[in-house]
């Protein structure tokens, strides 16, 4: 089969933190198991070849990326037997819905499939809400777009694969669930197939920029099962690690192909087994390498004792977060997040004491908060800024399609319908002014309040006990560079301001 891969363009809101784009990793393996099935594979990333092309857009957003019109021109160049769309953002489905109808429009032999976190979640409704689309892959995408390209190119039914939702006259049909693969098994990411130079080019990556930096996978899944969360609709709570050597293999190959200084994890929770981490860092030193590596995405800090903290920063890690969500009790059990905050806490200040840069991520206006609660979460990011942590960012909840929370306010009758409306409203949770509540105890503007008075109180008293902090940030901004995440938010947001172009 002739098969393209699109990544369609990205929706932010217009006051979001951030609105710079990463290299997209599930794509690039994707592609890679296609063509390893013996399949042509091409991709096209609308918004890797056009990351500094913002148009505005309904409801407050702003679209990044390729217009549909050089998204279609794109396409006819290649005349592909199958498309797959790729929405791992619920906040994007408007766009990608709308963009899969103009293709399929210029297009309409084509078979189109979609995956990723939001087609995982609601892959019926998507067939419903986009007429367009054929068949969604639900999970783990590689060996199941295979399997669908083999039926397809054999004239095997649909029925036969498992782990799709497929249109038939008579509705839709959902076959049984796919057991989760290997992720040491997989083809290493298709870069050639991506714009990847146009990433490094521009510093975009995924965490804070310190040289040329690739994404990077070492492990699958998240063995925990917060409520917020919809990693267990999408990977089970099955966690698989690839071998050590095998992750030192693709660093060396990035190094190479690439120039890569840098390395951002993509994974959910990259440190489970302490004997792994060490192993890891251990392999870094004994090759002599002289790299920075990062995990962006947060981990857990059960395994951050001071033995694994000190091994990661000799082997280059300089960066870490750490995703305490909240400092109520009641909200942390409420949630199901079983993390202790006093061990956290002195992880954290271990990690400060070493010279780590590090981060915190929380979250405010869950559905059973209370103000109490908030007050909680805020003194407890005040005590870490005096402790010396440098950045911090708190979200505004949102029910996530596919997370336990959403089911459950789903089933209540506590959410608005499902519409386009709806789905970018999660881009709330990186607005810096605009939240929506989710607790009947709470308002819009009062946690809009308590999130932007937590992050002017952390980092007032991070710049006042620490005014060489404000200096370097002034520079920083000043030069494009970032060394922090605060400051790779401000650089991205005078970049949109002054219109900044590829």
């Amino acid at each position: 089969m002739n098969v393209l891969l699109l990544r369609p363009p990205a929706s932010f809101s217009t006051t979001s933190s951030t609105s710079h784009v990463c290299p997209p990793l599930g794509l690039a393996y994707i592609a890679a198991a296609a063509r390893a099935a013996g399949h042509a594979a091409t991709c096209i990333d609308a918004c890797g070849e056009a990351p500094f092309q913002q148009t505005p857009d309904v409801g407050g957003t702003v679209r990044v990326g390729l217009s549909t019109t050089e998204i279609i021109e794109r396409i006819a160049r290649t005349s592909p037997d199958v498309i797959g769309i790729s929405v791992l953002f619920s906040q994007d489905w408007p766009l990608a819905r709308e963009t899969a109808t103009a293709i399929k429009a210029a297009f309409p032999q084509v078979v189109m499939v979609s995956g990723g976190e939001h087609v995982s979640a609601l892959p019926e409704l998507c067939l419903e809400q986009c007429g367009a689309l054929d068949i969604c892959v639900v999970g783990e995408g590689e060996a199941t777009f295979v399997a669908v390209l083999s039926a397809l190119a054999h004239g095997h039914p649909l029925a036969g694969v498992d782990g799709i939702v497929y249109r038939t006259a008579t509705g839709t049909r959902r076959t049984s669930a796919r057991p989760r693969l290997n992720v040491d098994q997989l083809p290493r990411p298709a870069w050639d197939l991506l714009p990847i130079d146009a990433y490094l080019k521009h510093g975009l990556s995924y965490g804070v920029n310190r040289g040329r930096t690739m994404p990077l996978l070492a492990s699958r899944g998240c063995p925990y099962s917060c409520t917020f969360c919809s990693s267990p609709s999408m990977w089970t709570t099955k966690w698989t690690v690839r071998p050590v050597e095998d992750v030192m293999a693709e660093i060396a190959d990035l190094m190479q192909r690439h120039g890569a200084e840098c390395f951002d994890f993509y994974d959910l929770t990259t440190i489970v087994r302490r004997d792994w981490i060490l192993e890891f860092c251990q392999a870094i030193e004994d090759r002599g390498w002289k790299i920075s590596w990062q995990m962006p995405a947060g981990t857990r800090a059960e395994a951050l004792d001071r033995e694994v903290l000190d091994a990661m920063y000799r082997s280059g890690n300089r960066y870490v977060v750490y995703a305490p969500e909240s400092g109520s009790e009641a909200t942390l059990k409420a949630i199901n997040k079983r993390v202790h905050l006093d061990r956290m806490t002195e992880s954290i200040r271990h990690a400060v004491a070493i010279g780590m840069s590090v981060k915190l991520n929380a979250i405010m206006g869950l559905p059973n908060e209370t103000a109490r609660d908030l007050w909680a979460t805020m003194r407890y990011l005040t005590r870490m800024a005096c402790l010396g942590v440098e950045d911090t960012f708190v979200a505004c909840f949102t029910p996530y399609p596919g997370s336990a929370l959403f089911a459950s306010m789903r089933d209540e009758g506590r959410l608005p319908p499902l519409d386009d409306a709806y789905f970018r409203s999660l881009g709330a949770i990186t607005s810096l002014t605009q939240s929506r509540a989710s607790s009947p105890r709470l308002s819009d503007q009062t946690i809009t309040f308590f999130r932007v008075t937590s992050m002017l109180l952390f980092y007032g008293i991070t710049f006042v006990r620490r005014p060489s902090r404000l200096l370097r940030l002034a520079r920083n901004v000043w030069r494009n560079r970032e060394e922090s995440r605060l400051e790779l938010g401000l650089v991205d947001m005078k970049a949109r301001l002054l219109g900044r172009s590829a």
